[in-house]
């Protein structure tokens, strides 16, 4: 996951940088079928390693405020995806499903250079949809 994460750095509001996320998980699955539906909801948890790449105008303003050479980073943190998933099979070959999950991590920022480190809200929210075709 990558997020954009805004800021104001001597009073002009701008993108600090890009945040991004690898997430090494497991989790648990309980689904229930009635006829051609398929419900399931999931949670699963990991960890994400961080990582954390400054904007060309954000290094700008740093440095118009004396802070030269930032170079941040992103700490490694725990992260939580709780998702709910239906399918329904048009036929034994074809199906529809939509989905829904939620992703949390709160990862920090670390500036140096003098710079107060910086405790990021990483969430996501997403829906899909699709159809998929059974091979086998």
């Amino acid at each position: 996951e990558s997020f954009d994460v805004p800021g104001t750095i001597g009073g002009v509001g701008l993108t600090v940088g890009q945040l991004s996320l690898r997430t090494l998980s497991g989790g648990i699955l309980f689904t229930r079928r009635a006829g051609p539906l398929e419900a399931s909801a999931a949670l699963s948890t990991g960890y994400g390693f961080g990582s954390f790449a400054l904007e060309r105008a954000a290094g700008d303003r740093y440095g118009m405020q004396g802070f030269f050479g930032v170079e941040p980073d992103a700490t490694n943190t725990w992260v939580v995806k709780p998702s709910v998933s239906l399918w329904f099979n048009l036929n034994n070959r074809w199906a529809a499903t939509v989905s829904t999950s939620y992703v949390t991590a709160r990862p920090t920022i670390k500036f140096g250079s003098g710079l107060p480190d910086r405790k990021i809200k990483a969430d996501a929210f997403a829906v899909s949809a699709g159809v998929g075709f059974k091979v086998f």
